[in-house]
């Protein structure tokens, strides 16, 4: 893992995510943790993306959210966005079921994330992508795009811009909305 950390430090990596795909989530509170560090003894500035609480979530362990507080800047808490309204519907009901347990442990530089942006794609009609727009800039979430910049229409990019919707998302207290 050291050797990981600083090969994305010479490579000036800005932004890493470690996924837990076929890790035993048992192992995670000290994993992830120990990768943080590692990131941090670079001395490169690196956001650090968990994936550490979705599979825990799935195997019926509450994630230790103080500890994901100390290690990294955000975290996935619940499963893939796939592009649909359906798949975003399911993630905006997880998060309004656990917003009492999950949103005190949100702030700045650590944050609750519920996957990607899908604007811009093709699942999502232009009032659904308002919705999830307006949605992850409430749950103060990372506003990352999964989406080909090139062919975004003027009326999505319209929405990707709103000036108030993004200083909503981004609050100086970085307080989650619930």
């Amino acid at each position: 893992m050291k050797l990981d950390a600083q090969t994305f430090a010479e490579w000036e990596v800005d932004y890493v995510k470690l996924d837990g795909c076929y890790a035993d989530p048992k192992t995670m509170d000290k994993g992830y943790p120990e990768f943080g560090k590692y990131l941090n003894q670079t001395g490169r500035p690196m956001v650090y993306s968990c994936s550490w609480p979705v599979y825990q979530e799935e195997e019926g362990t509450i994630p230790n959210y103080e500890l994901m507080t100390e290690h990294c800047n955000l975290w996935r808490n619940w499963d893939d966005i796939q592009d649909s309204y359906t798949s975003l519907i399911g993630i905006m009901d997880y998060f309004a079921k656990n917003q009492e347990r999950i949103q005190p442990h949100s702030g700045p530089g650590h944050w609750n994330d519920p996957d990607m942006l899908l604007l811009g794609n093709y699942g999502l009609s232009y009032e659904q992508s308002k919705t999830q727009m307006a949605i992850w800039a409430i749950l103060a979430a990372p506003l990352l795009m999964s989406t080909d910049l090139r062919a975004v229409s003027p009326e999505i990019k319209a929405v990707l811009q709103n000036k108030d919707i993004i200083a909503v998302n981004q609050d100086a207290l970085g307080i989650q909305g619930k």
